[in-house]
């Protein structure tokens, strides 16, 4: 908090201090929102896709039965 301080004199209360150290470690890391939001999406669509044999009978649905309208389930 004393280097904080030093580099930002103007500032007198810590939470401030704090914030501003907060956003400059998002700065340095360099994580934007965009870079997180992809992350986030590409993590979804991983465990989407990981999902998919449980999901779907392939079996079925590349038989015949799959497109006949009057089947049953």
């Amino acid at each position: 908090m004393d280097a904080a301080q030093r580099r930002w004199p103007e500032v007198s209360e810590r939470r401030l201090l704090l914030i501003r150290l907060a956003e400059e470690g998002h700065t340095a890391l360099g994580l934007d929102q965009a870079e997180l939001d992809a992350a986030e999406r590409d993590e979804r669509l991983r465990h989407a896709l990981r999902r998919i044999p449980s999901l779907i009978d392939t079996d079925r649905l590349l038989s015949d039965e799959a497109w006949n309208l009057t089947a049953q389930p």
